[in-house]
């Protein structure tokens, strides 16, 4: 028979060691954070956003990498504990304030060229520059101002006037005291050679702002240094229209410039499409070879329609 001993008093629990402060005892979510810093996510996607802007949506996304730069920055000061990635961040900062400036550069760029194109009344295109109505215009009668401006031609009832703006570099404004325009240019001509200068036609019209620019580009020192010993004849297309057309000059883009022949007719001929921007640089590049007869390449060429007068039998 078996026996069963039962311990009747299983006396006093002893009381467990206080824990030791050396050695903490840790929970789960102390074992969470207790690993090594992580990069944020905020960082890493910051670089690779400021790397992407330089491919496509050039200041949208730089814009996008600098916010979420800051805001890795912000919960890498925080909690320094859990998180770093700084350099990534700064680098990712770096790289889209970089892309946003220069896109905001080359905006601001395109901006003011197209400005200044839209401020002339024709662009480098055939077609676009001052076109002269098909049917002539009215004389207008002399003006009564006493001081004429220098960018103004002479209407059709004023007379010829000279204005020397070097010693080698005039500029005629013909005016209908003179009989026949042909007449005047060969005069005009013949006075230019006995002096070893070239004859220039430079063909205007009313509120036509490149012809304005290139009367106000004669004066600059550039142009005058270039272009050397030159007779400048300025004729007003709207009051000569039948004069110039029956002569063979071309009318349909304003400003014209033309060399004349020995009969007084346009031997070349460009106009102000031949240049971008009405500066005297630009001019000049154009207008010196073209006075020289050295202008080869050009965007718009010119053949002569002129054909001799047919003699009457």
């Amino acid at each position: 028979m078996l026996g069963l001993v039962v311990n009747p008093s299983p006396g006093p629990i002893e009381p467990q060691p206080a824990a030791d402060p050396a050695y903490p005892r840790w929970g789960a979510a102390d074992l969470q954070s207790s690993g090594e810093p992580v990069t944020t996510d905020s960082a890493n996607l910051s670089l690779f956003l400021g790397i992407f802007s330089f491919l496509c949506a050039h200041g949208f996304l730089g814009v996008v990498a600098v916010a979420l730069a800051f805001s890795a920055l912000t919960r890498i000061d925080r909690e320094p504990q859990r998180y770093r990635g700084r350099g990534t961040a700064i680098a990712g900062l770096s790289l889209g304030l970089i892309n946003v400036v220069a896109t905001l550069g080359v905006v601001g760029f395109m901006i003011y060229r197209g400005a200044a194109r839209a401020a002339s009344t024709y662009s480098a295109s055939p077609g676009k520059g001052l076109v002269v109505p098909t049917p002539p215009v009215a004389a207008r009668p002399a003006s009564t101002t006493p001081d004429k401006p220098q960018n103004s031609p002479p209407s059709r009832e004023s007379a010829t006037e000279r204005l020397s703006l070097t010693s080698k570099l005039e500029l005629v404004d013909l005016g209908s005291g003179e009989h026949s325009i042909l007449q005047a240019f060969r005069q005009e001509n013949t006075r230019a050679k006995a002096r070893g200068a070239t004859t220039l036609v430079f063909i205007t019209g009313p509120d036509c702002k490149p012809c304005d620019a290139f009367s106000v580009a004669l004066s600059s020192r550039e142009l005058q240094a270039a272009v050397g010993a030159m007779s400048v004849i300025r004729v007003n297309a709207h009051t000569f229209r039948e004069d110039l057309d029956g002569l063979g000059f071309p009318l349909e883009t304003l400003p014209g410039f033309a060399l004349l022949d020995e009969e007084g007719r346009p031997r070349d001929y460009i106009h102000g499409g031949e240049w971008d921007e009405d500066r005297p640089a630009n001019i000049v590049r154009v207008l010196a070879p073209f006075v020289r007869g050295q202008l080869a390449a050009r965007r718009h060429p010119w053949t002569s329609s002129h054909r001799p007068t047919s003699t009457q039998l």
